[in-house]
Parts: C-alpha cells; sequence; structure tokens
C-alpha cells in the first residue's frame, strides 16, 4: 500500500508541527486500537509514560500529557490534512493502531487506508471521521483507564483543534472551506443531533489582537511538579502561585 502523492507531500510538512510520528500501512501483527484502548493494558502504557516525570506521578496528570502526545502525533496530520486539502483519512479502532517505545511514546500510527480527497458537504461532513467516529472512543479509554475527567480530554482535544485550525489559517487560500468549516465547528454549542458540542469554543482571546490566549479548562497538568502551570492555563491556582512554574509548553 502506497501513499497517494498529495498526501505524501502533505505529510512531509507535518514535522513543523511537531509531528514526528510515522504513517505506515497497518502490519499483519498490529495491535488494533480496540485492543491497544483497553483499560488495563492503556493504564499499564500510562505507567511507563509516567516515569520520564519520575516515580509515583500522579495518573491524572501523566493521562493528560500522553492525551496531548496522542492528538498532536495522531490527530494533527489527520486534520490539518482534512482542513487544508479535503482529505479524509478516517481512523476506525478495528483497522488502526499505534507503534509505541518502551517509554509509551508513539512513534507510528498504522492505517488500513490512506484515505482519499473528498468533497465536504459542510463541516460535520469534513470532521465528523474524527470528531464523532473516533475521538469518543480515545477519550473515554484515557478517562477511564485513569480516572481524568472526559471535559478535561475534550479540553485538550479542543486546544489541538484550535492551533492546528488557527495556525493553517495563515497559510490557506483566501476563503479556505476547511477553516471556515473548523471555526464554524468551534462556535457550533449543539451538534446536529441535539448533543453538546465537546470541540465548542475550547479557547478564549482576552485581547483583540488575539494574542493572549486562555484554555477555558485547566488540564491539570500542574499535578506533575516539574511542569507546573502553562502560559495558557485558566485556573485560579496560577495566579495565586506566583512562585509556580509557568512555561509555554502544552
Amino acid at each position: 500500500m502506497q501513499q497517494p502523492d498529495a498526501l505524501k507531500a502533505f505529510l512531509a510538512k507535518m514535522s513543523a508541527f511537531g509531528v514526528q510520528a510515522a504513517l505506515l500501512p497497518l502490519a499483519h501483527d498490529s495491535l488494533p486500537l480496540s485492543a491497544f484502548l483497553e483499560r488495563g493494558r492503556l493504564a499499564e502504557m500510562l505507567g511507563r509514560y509516567g516515569r520520564r516525570y519520575g516515580q509515583g506521578q500522579e495518573r491524572r496528570a501523566v493521562a493528560t500529557q500522553w492525551s496531548k502526545h496522542y492528538f498532536l502525533q495522531v490527530v494533527t496530520p489527520v486534520l490539518a490534512a482534512a482542513i487544508l486539502i479535503d482529505w479524509r483519512l478516517p481512523l476506525p479502532l478495528e483497522t488502526t493502531a499505534l507503534d509505541i517505545d518502551a517509554e509509551g511514546a508513539i512513534t507510528a500510527l498504522r492505517v488500513s487506508s490512506y484515505g482519499k480527497a473528498v468533497a465536504p458537504s459542510s463541516g460535520t461532513d469534513r470532521f465528523s471521521f474524527l470528531t464523532q467516529a473516533h475521538l469518543p472512543f480515545v477519550v473515554d479509554a484515557i478517562s477511564q483507564a485513569s480516572g481524568l475527567s472526559r471535559h478535561v480530554l475534550w479540553s485538550n482535544a479542543g486546544n489541538l483543534f484550535e492551533g492546528v485550525a488557527r495556525r493553517l489559517e495563515a497559510v490557506a487560500p483566501e476563503g479556505s472551506a476547511g477553516i471556515r468549516d473548523a471555526t464554524a465547528l468551534m462556535e457550533t454549542s449543539h451538534l446536529e443531533d441535539g448533543t453538546r458540542n465537546p470541540l465548542y469554543r475550547p479557547i478564549l482571546y482576552l485581547d483583540d489582537a488575539r494574542t493572549i490566549r486562555k484554555r477555558r479548562v485547566c488540564c491539570a497538568r500542574y499535578l506533575i511538579p516539574s511542569l507546573g502551570f502553562c502560559r495558557t492555563c485558566p485556573s485560579p491556582l496560577m495566579q495565586e502561585n506566583a512562585a509556580g512554574h509557568i512555561d509555554a509548553r502544552s
């Protein structure tokens, strides 16, 4: 299975976003995500991932960091392709897999199909393969394995979604349908079926120039002492803890 030229050329630019995981065909011995995300297996992996921060770290904080790692390495290239080149690369749990190193980091995303170019009829049509057919299951699995709130996990996904869309806005053609659809999705409080949109306004800008960016929900990474607060943290604790470690990393 070979990557289509259009997708290959696009993915070559993803390292600028921090994406390091390769996109590879599904192997005969790949463990599908549906099995990888089982509670016990995922909890064991989170334990390995957490050791980079020292022994005995708060599991919820480790989970929030790994979820951001997952969204960056897996969701970013798929989302960016959907926005900028109208590419749909489905990630069904049964036929999608990850290559994970000994420390729990993702080194490759393995897929059964590289997808295809599409002509989305709406924002829902453009993104539902991610926002409805993939992310809810990942969010639920991480929450069940760690105890971290789904609200926090969706906020992490929304933070990435908004960040990717805003970054692509600078390079997209004027009037880009992908940017328009991404923006509209984040401004929609309820989905077409009447359920709450978990990606609704994940980020607030506190100034007209849109330079002061704040999350709506704290990601709880500060529970790992070596990380402290990020500069987009909305928590009052960040203001109260003037001695806390505040940096730009998510």
